[in-house]
């Protein structure tokens, strides 16, 4: 199948073709992918050990492996190595989980799970943007506060 003009990367592993629109589906359900498990566990073992394992690695490496379209059972060129630290681990991981869950909106947790200075760099060194606080909480529905005797709108989070 050729890719039309304006859209030289085809992201579709979610199309519904059933959708009464091309925009509508009824996929639209939040999931965790086996890939997903692997790398929260890979992450995981390594903050509760101080260190990549060899099982945290063979979990990172089985979906790099994959990625790669080889067997994930059977080491590989493309494998991680032994001798990481647990923070240099830990990036990879989190740059793994950029390119496999791309387009699947997981990027700004990760980022966020890391830690305020952490997301504001990275933001800042990819797209040269400044993280603004107020970006970095939702607003509190202001039906939420309505209906709970036990907030007031000063309890909305700053910003909003």
């Amino acid at each position: 199948m050729a890719l039309p003009a304006a859209e030289p990367i085809c992201f579709r592993k979610y199309r519904d073709g059933a959708a009464p629109s091309g925009s509508a589906s009824g996929n639209d359900y939040y999931f965790y992918r086996y890939a997903d498990a692997l790398l929260i566990y890979a992450e995981a073992a390594a903050m509760a050990e101080n260190g990549p394992s060899e099982l945290a690695l063979e979990r990172l490496n089985m979906v790099k492996r994959r990625a790669y379209g080889l067997s994930q059972t059977a080491p590989s060129a493309i494998d991680v190595k032994t001798g990481l630290s647990k923070e240099t681990f830990r990036e990879t991981v989190l740059v793994e989980r950029a390119y496999e869950f791309m387009l699947e909106f997981k990027r700004w947790f990760d980022l966020k799970r890391m830690g305020t200075p952490y997301l504001k760099s990275k933001i800042k060194e990819s797209l040269n943007r400044d993280v603004k606080d107020v970006h970095l909480l939702w607003p509190i529905p202001k039906v939420e506060i309505d209906n709970n005797p036990d907030m007031k709108p000063a309890d909305q989070n700053p910003g909003y």
